[in-house]
């Protein structure tokens, strides 16, 4: 490889990366409002069925605080993956260099056979 990365550095990187896509990711649980359940499953099939003044009522109009929620999720999802990314191929890897083989199987949580 004609280049060389400082691998626990790299490995922190990830590590505060998986850490701000769940903060991300908690985000709408504290910026939207609090739920009140309405009758809004029944208002939406009397409008489909019949063409009443209830289908131009307030429960129908304006756009939901939730239509950024979905993004956000999808975003903090895809921060936490980059995250892991580093972790997986360079931090198990610099484990095995940097310790003995017992205290690697420790670490990773594999089994040795003493021979």
């Amino acid at each position: 490889m004609w280049f060389r990365i400082h691998r626990p550095r790299a490995t922190s990187v990830g590590l505060l990366t998986i850490c701000l896509g769940c903060v991300t990711f908690s985000l709408p649980q504290f910026t939207t409002p609090v739920y009140r359940p309405t009758d809004r499953l029944r208002v939406d099939s009397l409008c489909s069925a019949n063409k009443t003044s209830v289908c131009d009522s307030d429960l129908h109009s304006g756009s939901s605080s939730l239509s950024l929620s979905l993004p956000i999720f999808i975003i903090s999802r895809v921060l936490v993956g980059m995250g892991t990314a580093p972790i997986i191929s360079i931090g198990v890897t610099y484990i095995d260099d940097s310790s003995t083989k017992e205290k690697f199987a420790t670490y990773a949580g594999k089994t040795v056979i003493r021979e």
